[in-house]
């Protein structure tokens, strides 16, 4: 047995594995989000239907835990976070970006905590793009980081931009040493 060989194999197996497994991982999220919306949506419609008040989320629940006790994601408030996703989400999607891509407390952050569509729709696109925890997802949301994004105060606005970027070499640090310099002139002449 050639070991250099065996060596590619093994790590060949090794990321179809990974591959696969995330792949699967992703196609089970979107199975049980698109799940949840059809729970929720169907909750909607009965109660508006029927006239059915919120007593029937908790006989729903109940049953639904008997019926599948190893299932978890049955509870009263899960099922009223399916109802609001519903009301919220009604095609499956926050703003353009598609819900199954997302955790669902994910999507019960953005549904219970940012009430605008348009700042829920940036919140799930920059969650998806900087791979946010729900931890950071909700210190995001608490610090209205949206609001603040490009508009934070910098002390370099006189250095040198090259190709749309701050140049990080030495002309950015020779920059600030004569910013640093020409302020203690300054102040040392007054």
């Amino acid at each position: 047995m050639n070991s250099h060989d065996y060596e590619l194999l093994l790590a060949s197996l090794k990321s179809r594995i990974v591959g696969a497994h995330q792949n699967a991982t992703l196609a089970v999220n979107a199975e049980m989000i698109a799940l949840y919306l059809h729970m929720g949506t169907e909750i909607l419609l009965r109660q508006k239907r029927n006239g059915w008040g919120s007593k029937v989320v908790a006989r729903l629940s109940a049953d639904l835990q008997s019926i599948f006790p190893g299932i978890k994601g049955f509870s009263v408030s899960n099922l009223k976070y399916m109802k609001s996703f519903a009301e919220k989400c009604p095609d499956g999607q926050i703003g353009q970006q598609a819900a199954d891509q997302l955790p669902w407390f994910h999507i019960v952050v953005l549904i219970t905590k940012v009430r605008s569509t348009e700042h829920r729709e940036w919140y799930a696109r920059e969650t998806l793009a900087n791979g946010w925890s729900r931890a950071i997802l909700e210190d995001k949301i608490k610090t209205e980081f949206r609001s603040r994004v490009g508009t934070a105060v910098s002390n370099f606005g006189d250095v040198a931009v090259r190709g749309g970027r701050r140049n990080r070499g030495v002309s950015t640090c020779t920059s600030i040493t004569r910013t640093v310099r020409s302020t203690a002139s300054n102040n040392s002449s007054n």
